[in-house]
């Protein structure tokens, strides 16, 4: 049951208690006079307690019917946000798929620049073929050099 249901079964209950009071008042009225025995300004008392209750049952009322409100539209943006996620997670793995594919082709040129007997890309054993010829001529140079 909720608070709002809760609150409201109170406020039905509370107006049943007033025509409990009224009967209760009309039993004790003297039939001579018209007025109630003893009891009255008890009553009124309660009455006022009880206007007083149902006047605080009212606010509470209109409190919770607030609260359901602002809980109705925090479901509805929820439910956006669940939509705006289902969207990003179907963009992400687009973009999973699109890194994989570019991933084999990295793969693929890699291998095409690597050189078959050794195995080390070509732009790397043409220059270490380079750097070795220059260190030739430079040991060359340096013999000739020595005394």
């Amino acid at each position: 049951m909720t608070t709002v249901s809760m609150a409201r079964s109170e406020m039905e209950g509370l107006i049943m208690a007033d025509e409990v009071i009224e009967e209760i008042r009309r039993s004790l009225t003297d039939p001579a006079t018209g007025e109630l025995v003893q009891v009255a300004a008890r009553f009124d008392a309660v009455d006022a307690r009880f206007d007083a209750v149902d006047a605080r049952l009212d606010r509470m009322d209109a409190r919770f019917d607030g609260i359901d409100a602002r809980l109705d539209r925090m479901d509805a943006r929820l439910e956006g946000m669940d939509a705006w996620l289902d969207r990003l997670d179907g963009r992400v793995d687009r973009l999973s798929g699109r890194f994989s594919e570019f991933d084999t082709r990295l793969s693929a040129i890699e291998e095409s620049l690597r050189d078959p007997e050794t195995g080390e890309l070509v732009q790397v054993a043409a220059s270490l073929k380079s750097l070795e010829a220059q260190q030739t001529k430079i040991l060359a140079i340096l013999e000739l050099m020595r005394p």
